[in-house]
């Protein structure tokens, strides 16, 4: 496996430059419940289970647990990501090897360590790799649930701040505006299960983030509908003042081909012939 080695300062100087990607690269990111995650980071450690669409998730949970929120954040990766990526390690990614035998229990015993104390948040996609939001529900590998169950195990045993969970959904909506419009909710956090077996567990996540993944299309079927959004915006996309200017300047120059009509005279036959003879 490969540990995260935080480093403070990058990581924060990081979190800012990932925000001014999504402004450029999206229309917005709407969030819904993002302030009762804060309240609960705040208060015990979280661990967060999302669906898993587009190279932009990963970049969206540390703009917002680091940048917005400014909690201790972790997400589970793949190693080969992080070796390409090397700098994603030193804003807390961890990564397993698939490939090599007990890797996965080590990442999961890494992971479920970094849940202690409040102000804490390991991020894990359990869909293990990309899927279209539209199935439902995701297919989650158990992984997040035994890193949940051993954490709260510990924290039990301990007398640690106890851990929940939040199911975290996330879509991309294409609208008026040529950049997509990102739509998050944020589920309540919940309790651990003691009594849960993990391949139960992974599907009560599942189903979890189906649901949100549901609101989530209430959300964009009122937006079309009445033109209005339901969810804030967390970060608002950068106007392109160049691109519009343009936009605007053809639109000048092209729209009189549009609008002039040749002028017929009352008498005139379709082919411009004057129209005598007839009755």
């Amino acid at each position: 496996m490969i540990e995260a080695r935080k480093i403070p300062w990058f990581e924060r100087w990081f979190a800012g430059q990932v925000r001014g990607r999504l402004a450029a690269q999206f229309e917005s990111v709407r969030v819904g419940g993002l302030e009762a995650f804060a309240d609960a980071a705040r208060t015990g450690p979280l661990l967060v289970v999302c669906n898993h669409t587009a190279y932009w998730d990963s970049l969206l949970a540390i703009a917002l647990v680091t940048g917005t929120l400014r909690l201790d954040g972790y997400a589970l990766m793949e190693a080969a990501n992080l070796r390409r990526y090397p700098f994603l390690g030193r804003v807390g990614g961890f990564g397993v090897e698939r490939d090599v035998p007990g890797d996965g229990e080590r990442v999961l015993a890494y992971g479920a360590e970094r849940l202690r104390g409040p102000g804490r948040v390991v991020w894990v996609f359990p869909q293990g790799r990309e899927a279209p939001a539209q199935a439902r529900p995701p297919v989650f590998r158990r992984g997040a649930a035994v890193m949940a169950a051993t954490a709260s195990a510990h924290a039990r045993a301990t007398g640690g701040e106890p851990v929940r969970w939040v199911p975290v959904a996330v879509a991309y909506v294409y609208g008026r505006d040529p950049r997509a419009t990102v739509f998050m909710r944020f589920g309540a956090p919940r309790d651990v299960p003691a009594d849960a077996g993990p391949d139960g567990f992974a599907c009560r996540q599942a189903e979890a983030v189906a649901d949100l993944l549901a609101a989530l299309d209430d959300d964009v079927a009122a937006w079309v509908d009445a033109g209005t959004h339901a969810l804030p915006a967390v970060i608002e996309g950068k106007r392109d003042r160049l691109g519009a200017a343009l936009t605007w300047a053809l639109g000048r120059l092209t729209r009189w081909g549009h609008v002039r009509r040749p002028r017929c005279s009352p008498n005139a036959t379709p082919s411009g012939r004057p129209d005598a003879g007839r009755p």
